[in-house]
């Protein structure tokens, strides 16, 4: 390997130097078609923020994944190789690798351009990858090669990506989210009112029987938002849910912490949530747990939750055998609501690819509503701006590996403005105030950080 020590030392982190991650990492390489895709892993030695490499400033797609059931955390930076969903060949060929990305909510809507910049549907190989698990960190650098690269361009070639993605300043976030100017809701409480009463009428007359409805709030921040900062205290929030950013080359960023796991493989066994039905916390533990009962004894509630769970269940009897109901309708405790929610086991039948299942599922009664078509009918006849990843599926595939959220309580981040969505499940009981207060407090994550949290206990009852 040559010696590539002409890098001067701010751009290496100072306990480790670049020629010795070369000497200590370690080659793979990888068909892709008719090239080569060469993966340098090196056990990084230092410490790093994972939250600030969201920081760097070069235009690319970043990514942040923490599961729910998991404290271990992967970040990527760079795009080496983008694929869509339906491309089911090549993504087969890249199983060795983490690939990053996911699937919009299909409403067919984005006449603002809010999401410009996100595919419809996207699978992205990173070029930079870190992984920080049990203590350790481990650092892969990727390139594409023809096959035919000596081991010193080999060597150039990794430099130059460690040049071009480890900046000084590895890992540093500020220390405080901006003041919020102004905050404004789409559509506004008149308009959502309207909204529920025309879709509780189109269910009295039997069009639908459920749909999910969801609106925005905006929030104008006094100067730019450091996402590193931001996705710092979104994932201390005591829950247990998915922590996620997903960063187009833009600058765009979708963020949030869901709860809701949409699909999680291993080998043929996968995993699949259904949660609906929400009452607000309490910080009366009587009180918290008397609404934890009454939600699971609604049978406004109940008929929400098992639009979902039947749907749940009888999809996975199409394209798995072996399904197992984990949990019935218990009660998911997070820190500013309460879900009822059901688990699913299954095995998934050899002849159907994890991403065949997950282009099934998505979007569940959860975020859609039932029956399917009709209720997307209603969302797009209704709402008024594009849901884009919001309600989407994200997530990671590795292999015999993957796991999937649905992207709900979560926010479009922009420069200074910072746009946080929120739905609600609409059966013929809904009413329009109760379904407004729950859309505010399920935001509560993010208008936590600027000072707006909705008092739950001074709120009424959600039904």
């Amino acid at each position: 390997m040559s010696d590539l020590g002409y890098f001067s030392a701010r751009q290496i982190a100072p306990s480790q130097s670049l020629k010795q991650l070369l000497a200590t990492g370690e080659w793979s390489f990888h068909q892709l078609d008719g090239s080569v895709i060469a993966n340098l892993k090196v056990l990084w030695q230092g410490s790093i923020d994972p939250f600030g490499l969201l920081n760097f400033s070069r235009p690319c797609w970043k990514f942040f994944w923490r599961s729910k059931d998991s404290q271990d955390i992967f970040v990527g930076l760079g795009s080496l190789v983008k694929l869509g969903a339906a491309d089911r060949a090549r993504l087969e060929q890249l199983r060795d690798f983490r690939l990053f990305g996911g699937l919009q909510f299909p409403d067919g809507q984005d006449q603002e351009g809010l999401w410009d910049g996100f595919d419809d549907s996207f699978f992205i190989l990173p070029e930079v990858e870190w992984t920080f698990s049990e203590g350790e960190t481990f650092l892969n650098l990727r390139l594409s090669t023809d096959g035919t690269i000596s081991e010193e361009d080999l060597g150039q070639r990794a430099a130059v990506i460690y040049r071009n993605y480890i900046p000084a300043n590895l890992g540093r976030t500020m220390p405080s989210l901006p003041p919020m100017v102004r905050s404004t809701n789409q559509p506004s409480k008149h308009g959502w009112h309207q909204m529920i009463s025309q879709a509780v009428d189109e269910i009295k007359q039997g069009l639908y029987q459920k749909v999910v409805l969801s609106r925005f709030k905006e929030l104008q921040l006094a100067h730019d938002l450091d996402l590193g900062t931001l996705m710092t205290k979104l994932a201390a929030i005591e829950e247990r849910s998915y922590v996620f950013a997903f960063v187009e080359p833009g600058g765009k960023a979708f963020v949030g912490r869901s709860p809701e796991r949409l699909l999680a493989w291993q080998g043929t066994k996968v995993q699949v949530d259904a949660i609906a039905g929400t009452r607000k916390r309490f910080t009366s533990l009587t009180a918290d747990l008397e609404h934890g009962q009454d939600l699971q004894g609604s049978d406004k509630d109940l008929d929400e939750h098992r639009f979902v769970s039947d749907y749940v269940e009888q999809l996975l009897k199409s394209f798995c055998d072996d399904v197992v109901q984990k949990e019935r309708e218990q009660i998911l405790r997070l820190k500013h609501v309460q879900h009822m929610r059901s688990q699913y086991l299954a095995r998934r039948r050899d002849e159907v690819h994890p991403l065949e299942l997950l282009s099934a599922l998505h979007p569940t009664p959860a975020v859609g509503g039932a029956p399917r078509e009709e209720a997307r009918q209603s969302i797009a006849n209704h709402e008024t701006f594009g849901r884009g990843l919001f309600a989407g599926a994200l997530g990671y595939c590795a292999g015999e590996a993957g796991d999937f959220a649905i992207g709900i309580r979560s926010a479009l981040v922009e420069n200074s403005l910072v746009t946080i969505f929120a739905g609600a499940g609409i059966v013929e009981l809904s009413t329009p105030d109760a379904e407004w207060q729950e859309t505010e407090i399920k935001m509560n994550n993010f208008l936590d950080l600027f000072g707006m949290t909705v008092d739950q206990d001074e709120t009424s009852q959600l039904h």
